[in-house]
């Protein structure tokens, strides 16, 4: 090879060997960085974020099958929670009734009001009410979820009738921190004064003829946060109120990285 050519490949090395180094360095000056798949795709400190919303916490020991057992009254009316950290499909129920499927929700008629589910699978919502929990945790085609990088969603549910509701009884199971539940339930009939429908997320529902019956946060301040949860919803007069529709407000367990919607396997309305 003649001796310019030489020289001049040489200097091309040199050349790209300096910018990947100014480059190297440049990357590792800057600040550690997340990006967050919601609508508004942006990136963001990831130490920020951390702050704000922090991760799912580590397990603190292996999960056993044995249920947690908790409660919360508000007034008359108490919410109890059932968690199994290590459940699996034999795993019996303690305090809350199992899954129905012959409640007064099995042949209601439950509607997305406001919010995302999954891309490119069939319809979830019917999943809530036939009465079955999915054979593992973490089955995305046995559960109904709402979309990756969602916020809130919505579900209604219409009994066809006003009814006399003694008990609303959730259930969800996945591995990790989408297997706690966080929604707020509210009960209204067409005759209420403003009622509305359909309230979009942003509308309070008690202000357009809805009545908050509970505030449902399953998440565990300490120890393993996955496992199957199972809540019952009830008054110490017996009922919850005469309802034909009800309302969900689901939130995520976590927004850290949008992944954090709860996986329902099942909801039951009983009389």
């Amino acid at each position: 090879m003649p001796p310019e050519r030489t020289k001049l490949f040489v200097q091309i090395a040199v050349v790209i060997l300096l910018a990947a180094g100014v480059i190297a360095i440049a990357w590792h000056l800057m600040p550690d960085r997340a990006e967050v798949p919601v609508g508004d795709t942006k990136v963001i400190d990831a130490a920020q974020q951390t702050a704000r919303f922090p991760p799912p916490r580590a397990p603190v020991a292996p999960p056993s099958d044995e249920s947690i057992l908790s409660s919360v009254t508000n007034g008359s009316v108490t919410i109890r929670c059932e968690h199994a950290p290590g459940a699996s499909a034999t795993t019996p129920y303690k305090e809350v009734p199992p899954p129905s499927d012959h409640d007064a929700a099995t042949n209601a008629d439950f509607t997305l009001v406001d919010g995302r589910v999954p891309p490119g699978y069939p319809n979830p919502l019917p999943l809530l009410q036939d009465g079955l929990m999915p054979p593992n945790a973490d089955e995305r085609t046995a559960n109904f979820r709402l979309a990756i990088g969602s916020g809130e969603g919505r579900v209604k549910i219409d009994l066809h009738k006003p009814i006399r509701i003694a008990q609303i009884n959730s259930y969800s199971w996945h591995t990790d921190i989408r297997g706690p539940q966080v929604y707020s339930v509210y009960g209204s009939n067409v005759s209420e004064p403003g009622y509305n429908p359909r309230p979009l997320v942003g509308t309070d529902p008690a202000s357009c003829g809805w009545k908050k019956i509970a505030d449902v946060d399953t998440r565990p301040a300490t120890g393993y946060v996955g496992g199957r949860y199972a809540v019952s919803i009830s008054d110490s007069s017996g009922s919850l109120g005469t309802y034909q529709y009800l309302l969900f407000c689901i939130q995520p367990a976590t927004k850290l990285e949008g992944m954090g919607h709860t996986f329902y396997s099942e909801i039951d309305v009983v009389e």
